[in-house]
């Protein structure tokens, strides 16, 4: 035991997780504890009008740096990498410009994606891509530099300031608006933190002559290939916002944005922080086959068995647990949770079958993977409720759909990963 101790200690990876999910577990358990509070202070509807605004914000934040974000981790010439921070943040800075002339001049076209309630509050959506893009483009920075520490500190404040600035304004009547503002304090809080952080590794070594735009040039396959894949897996996962408002009203919306809240703190806590880790060292080992699928197997073996007994438990009692914790009128969230279970325990697992596709630039393939998943859940959630009544059924086959194509794509990088590394192996 204390020799498997010791050899955890000595292993980079299993160090670099557990700094970034102590972090990630410690914020999600702000969360956690004072999420029955939440749920007594703001109402399904207002809840609802939070998530039809992360669903804008949710896709928008995937594209408003087109991707380049990645290209900083790959990057091992530390000028270049400083160069295409500053594209991230012009293209940033533009696409939150751009948002703004579309929201002042065009507010019918804007308010035509969500619920009149929630079109109250559409102005909060530049803020809140603007934050999000901006902490995603510091945290590859310090990703890239292995700086797992400053994540995770900003993690924490980052859920402390959000979930406090929530309660004050719950208890002072401030509906919808409080949990907006939370959300919006939370971010710049995270991005003070990721900014100072990322600051120092800047600036060392001698500069170069790359240009911003010779670089975005040489990483043109992010904006090609991974932009529009990450638009619309952005769009397949918030489909159900869209689609729930569309046909069974706010209240549905709230009830299911509740559930994902609470589904998604083990993927909170694990998931960026695997994602993080994993596309770093496998990214360093890319051309060892061997080496990378040793990891992968590590990763996705590791995940399998740790989420099957959270989701049986979540499949079996979900509603009754909801109505434990969080009252009665959260009994459609806890009957979603029942379904959602399964698709969010496969989407815990899927992190590292994502980013291979980064890794060995196959974003192609990626591309045209969520391309047919988006389709798939669009039926799924604009088709089917002409056919039935219950949302509860709809969010169940959603769910079923995406398990099997997370399914599908861990089968796919095992069996590749596994004949290229035999193929060297053997040669």
């Amino acid at each position: 035991m204390r020799q498997f101790l010791a050899s955890l200690k000595r292993n980079q990876i299993i160090k670099s997780l557990m700094i970034l999910m102590s972090g990630s577990a410690l914020a999600e358990l702000v969360g956690i504890l004072c999420s029955p509070l939440l749920s007594r202070l703001y109402t399904p509807e207002e809840f609802g009008v939070m998530g039809s605004l992360m669903a804008i914000v949710g896709v928008l934040s995937m594209v408003c740096t087109l991707k380049y974000e990645m290209a900083i981790i790959l990057e091992n010439d530390n000028y270049k990498a400083y160069r295409l921070r500053q594209l991230c943040i012009i293209l940033l800075i533009f696409v939150s410009f751009l948002l703004s002339c579309c929201i002042f001049f065009f507010p019918g076209f804007v308010g035509s994606c969500v619920s009149d309630q929630a079109y109250l509050y559409i102005k909060w959506v530049v803020p809140l891509v603007f934050l999000v893009g901006f902490t995603n483009v510091l945290s590859s920075v310090l990703n890239r530099e292995r700086d797992y520490r400053a994540i995770s500190i900003s993690l924490i404040y980052r859920r402390v300031g959000q979930t406090v600035i929530q309660l004050i304004m719950g208890f002072c009547g401030a509906h919808a608006l409080g949990l907006i503002i939370g959300n919006v304090t939370g971010g710049v809080i995270a991005s003070i933190i990721l900014f100072v952080a990322s600051n120092k590794f800047f600036y060392k070594g001698s500069k170069g002559e790359d240009s911003v735009l010779s670089l975005a040039r040489e990483y043109y396959k992010f904006p090609l290939y991974s932009t529009p894949q990450s638009a619309l897996s952005a769009i397949s996962t918030q489909l159900p916002v869209f689609g729930l408002g569309y046909y069974y009203g706010i209240e549905a919306v709230g009830a299911y944005w509740f559930a994902i809240r609470i589904l998604q703190l083990p993927v909170a806590v694990f998931g960026q922080s695997l994602r993080q880790v994993f596309y770093k060292e496998a990214s360093s080992y890319r051309d060892n086959y061997s080496k990378v699928f040793s990891i992968y197997k590590r990763f996705t073996v590791g995940l399998s068995l740790a989420v099957i007994a959270p989701v049986c438990l979540i499949f079996l009692y979900g509603k009754y647990l909801f109505l434990w914790f969080f009252g009665e009128e959260w009994l459609l969230a806890g009957q979603f949770t029942e379904w959602m279970a399964l698709w969010i325990g496969g989407a815990f697992v899927n992190p590292p079958s994502m980013m291979l596709f980064t890794v060995y630039q196959e974003q192609k393939k990626l591309l045209i993977y969520d391309f047919v998943l988006g389709v798939a859940r669009f039926v799924s959630l604009f088709l089917l409720p002409s056919l039935l009544e219950s949302s509860v059924c709809v969010i169940a086959y959603y769910s079923l759909i995406s398990l099997l194509f997370y399914f599908i794509l861990v089968i796919y990088w095992w069996c590749k990963l596994k004949v290229l590394s035999n193929r060297v192996n053997v040669g």
